[in-house]
This record gives structure tokens, C-alpha cells and sequence, in this order.
């Protein structure tokens, strides 16, 4: 029942900090200034987070991956502050909690919403897009735990591959048909 809170100051300063934050570490060796503003934008950008109200999406995937997709930004930013104070993190880890989570998650997310609104299906994910989503998150989990375990990366890297290959063919397979029957009626109108 309570609603977001609207853009504010405080997603401002949170974008802010998340952008230096960035910055510093694309510019400078990881250490422990990179550390504490990465650890900054991950607390902000978590609390940020839940001021959306994502629980009150989770009876629909639509909505739901979008909270889950950008959950990877605090994530990913947590990753990168551990890398910069422990040695053993790899800094990988934060890359493809950023590239794999972040980047994978929110295309399949807004690709989804655009092509059901677009081709006016119903802004339902089913059963294919949710497995999709599911497993682009296990290719993102997995490809994480290979930075951090080196003992066990070339299977997780292919697992997470497998995945990774697998979540798109289902989206592919839920929405390869949708966008051929809205272009069999544009060419039937025609």
C-alpha cells in the first residue's frame, strides 16, 4: 500500500557517489579510498533500492527482474569496495556482478516489457521468460563464484556460460514467436 518514494536528493547523491565512485576506481590502482567509496555507493544504492517498494512487485516477473537486475549495482559496488581491502577477491567478481548481473538481467527485463507492450500481449512474463530470468541470475552467481574460487572456475565458468546461452534461447523461444506473428499481420495488412 505505500508507494515509492519519488526521485529525490537522495537518488541525486546516490548516482553521485555511485559515478566517483566509478570513476575512482577506472583511474587508480584498487585500494582503500576505492574501498570506502565503493562500500558508500553499495549502501546507498541498496537503500535506494528499498525505498521502491520492490517486495510489493514480486507477483509479477515483469516488474520483479527490474528490482532484481538493478540489485546487481549494490552488488556488484560491495564486490569491488571487498577487492580493494582483500587481496583474494578478485576484482573480476565486481566486473560481471556488474556486466553478467546488472547488464544481463535489465536487457532481458526492458526487452521483455518492450516487445509484449509493442506487439500488445499481455505485460505477463510466463513460465519462459521467468526461467530466462532465473537463469541469467544463475549465470550471474555462477560466473561470480568462479572469480572467488579458483579451485572450481573452469566448471563454473561453462556452467555459467550454459546458463547464460540457455536464458536467452528461452526469451528467444517466448519471443521469437510474438515478434513473427505481429510481423505476419503487418504483412497480411499490407
Amino acid at each position: 500500500t505505500r508507494l515509492p518514494h519519488p526521485f529525490s536528493q537522495f537518488d541525486r547523491l546516490t548516482i553521485a557517489v555511485t559515478l566517483v565512485a566509478l570513476v575512482w576506481w577506472a583511474v587508480t590502482p584498487p585500494g582503500p579510498v576505492t574501498g570506502v567509496l565503493a562500500a558508500l555507493a553499495a549502501v546507498l544504492n541498496l537503500a535506494r533500492q528499498v525505498r521502491w517498494q520492490g517486495l510489493a512487485t514480486r507477483a509479477e516477473p515483469l516488474l520483479w527482474v527490474m528490482h532484481l537486475g538493478y540489485f546487481w549495482i549494490p552488488v556488484g559496488l560491495a564486490l569491488l569496495a571487498l577487492g580493494s581491502w582483500v587481496p583474494d577477491v578478485a576484482q573480476s567478481s565486481a566486473i560481471h556482478a556488474l556486466t553478467v548481473g546488472v547488464i544481463g538481467t535489465m536487457t532481458l527485463a526492458v526487452m521483455s516489457r518492450a516487445v509484449l507492450g509493442h506487439t500488445n500481449q499481455p505485460l505477463h512474463a510466463g513460465a519462459g521468460l521467468v526461467l530466462a530470468y532465473c537463469l541469467v541470475t544463475a549465470a550471474a552467481i555462477l560466473r561470480i563464484s568462479a572469480s572467488l574460487w579458483a579451485g572450481a572456475f573452469l566448471p563454473l565458468v561453462s556452467t555459467a556460460a550454459m546458463a547464460w546461452i540457455v536464458a536467452f534461447l528461452f526469451f528467444l523461444g517466448v519471443i521469437g514467436p510474438v515478434l513473427m506473428q505481429r510481423h505476419l499481420q503487418h504483412q497480411a495488412a499490407a
